[in-house]
């Protein structure tokens, strides 16, 4: 097995034991008051948008569907937009989604998120999605 295959395996299984999720649904959550925001408005002050609650919308790109070490299914991918900015999106689940769909994402932004040796920067957590086309 190489270097790199191993590495992207524990990567993959580190990030997934400790993603601790919510339930995640494809209705949206009247109770929850979320920030209306593009992607681009989003990943032009990712420092605004820290720790809080958003709604964005996006074209879904880059779609892994995966498990952690506990067998805990999960969905890893990037919503974009027109424009091409790109927020990192992960949820719970295997969503019943596939690349090119636009959807609408609610959950909480984070400017980076590390995990093992990885870096990734404007994630959103899911918490509700909805699939607009």
């Amino acid at each position: 097995m190489s270097k790199k295959v191993i590495v992207t395996t524990i990567a993959s299984t580190f990030l997934s034991s400790i993603l601790f999720f919510g339930n995640l649904s494809n209705a949206q959550d009247s109770s929850v008051a979320v920030a209306e925001s593009t992607i681009k408005e989003v990943v032009s002050s990712p420092d605004n948008y820290e720790g809080k609650k958003i709604t964005v919308e996006g074209e879904v790109s880059r779609l892994k569907f995966t498990k952690s070490i506990t067998g805990k299914p999960y969905t890893i991918f990037e919503l974009a937009d027109t424009s091409k900015n790109i927020i990192n999106v992960y949820a719970e689940g295997h969503l019943d989604i596939e690349r090119g769909k636009k959807l609408r994402i609610h959950g909480k932004f984070s400017t980076e998120k590390n995990y093992f040796l990885f870096k990734f920067k404007n994630v959103v957590k899911a918490k509700t999605f909805e699939i607009l086309g």
